[in-house]
């Protein structure tokens, strides 16, 4: 089980740029499981700290300018459940969005620097893949 902000008080997927059909793809592929609450992260929201968008503890007047991405952040689910919901999430969306899982590193970062960092990551990924060819 990954271990984040708070045991079993704050399970829940984070999606940010998901247009409205997306969202609601993700309330439909929660599994059926109410403990799993779907918040989004609003544009006013990305300089605030994970762990208080977890919390709710949010300060509006935050906005940034930030790339159009797609972003699933995963909050204190299993193993199992977050396999499940990727291979769920993957099936119902045209463009593939960064996964993620909300860790006891990341929860104190802003949600425009782990964006950056995660568009890091995966410009490196990508360009290990190219260099394997």
């Amino acid at each position: 089980m990954y271990k984040t902000v708070k045991k079993n008080v704050n399970k829940m997927i984070l999606t940010y740029g998901l247009n409205e059909n997306e969202n609601k793809a993700i309330d439909n592929i929660k599994l059926g499981n109410t403990k799993l609450e779907h918040k989004i992260i609003e544009k006013s929201m990305v300089g605030n700290k994970l762990k208080d968008i977890v919390n709710g503890n949010i300060s509006s007047n935050n906005s940034k300018n930030l790339p159009d991405e797609k972003v699933v952040l995963f909050n204190d689910v299993s193993e199992d459940e977050l396999n499940k919901l990727i291979y769920n999430i993957k099936k119902s969306f045209d463009v593939k969005p960064i996964f993620a899982v909300i860790t006891k590193t990341s929860c104190e970062w802003t949600f425009d620097y782990l964006l950056e960092n995660l568009i890091d990551e995966r410009e490196w990924f990508k360009k290990q893949q190219q260099n394997k060819k």
